[in-house]
């Protein structure tokens, strides 16, 4: 018998289904009448939207970064984050550099530059069976107080550069949803404006996806292409 080998009663092998990715996916709260809220003024607030790229198995998302707007006081403007499964560690991870553009060596050869994947906001794991996003639950975050406008205004910590820093906090309020799985409808019809707004009547057609942000995203047509459709 060799001795390098070791009983290991904890080690399981599952099979996983690849499923197709939702094309966005967004950081939700529960709020206070039990419902799913979008995060507002803070730094996982947005949509990611799926890359075409993947990083082992697994999709990688990307948030564009957030301005300010308005003439109150906001949260500051927010780089672009990338939400993907890092799988050494087991766990899915947002951060400022992407996965597919992270030079490895340098975190080894440079200690006090920013880890391999620049910093972290957010993780959940380690569990190796998700290979959605959506499906990971209890998330740390760098950022871990319920969100509120009087909070935001406040100074924060940078996140931490560390994949296991302790500055990541259970965060049980935080949830992933996804969103863009059912297919969007080729053609709408907007009716019922009037006066100033009367232009946005007539109907949409769905532009290539190429042309989308997050979401998908439709053009009005022209009368003459409405006339012709009609026939």
């Amino acid at each position: 018998e060799d001795s390098n080998f070791q009983d290991c009663p904890a080690l399981e092998v599952v099979a996983v289904e690849d499923r197709l990715p939702s094309r966005t996916v967004s950081f939700f709260y529960q709020g206070p009448d039990a419902e799913a809220q979008a995060l507002a003024e803070h730094p996982l607030a947005g949509d990611f939207r799926l890359l075409r790229q993947r990083y082992g198995k697994r999709p990688v998302y990307r948030r564009a970064p957030l301005q300010t707007c308005g003439p109150r006081p906001s949260l500051p403007s927010q780089p672009g984050l990338f939400l993907f499964f890092e799988p050494r560690s087991g766990y899915w991870v947002v951060s400022t550099i992407s996965p597919l553009a992270a030079n490895h060596a340098i975190a080894f050869a440079r200690p006090d530059v920013l880890g391999r994947f620049g910093q972290v906001l957010a993780r959940s794991g380690p569990a190796w069976s998700s290979l959605l996003p959506q499906e990971a639950s209890a998330w740390d975050a760098a950022d871990s107080q319920v969100p509120g406008f009087h909070h935001r205004l406040s100074t924060s910590r940078a996140p931490p550069s560390a994949l296991l820093s302790d500055q990541l906090m259970p965060t049980e309020w935080l949830q992933l949803r996804a969103s863009g799985t059912d297919a969007s409808p080729t053609f709408l019809c907007v009716g019922g404006c009037g006066s100033r707004v009367q232009s946005l009547n007539g109907s949409y057609e769905l532009l290539p996806e190429s042309m989308w942000a997050s979401r998908p995203a439709w053009k009005k047509m022209r009368p003459e292409e409405d006339d012709e459709e009609d026939h």
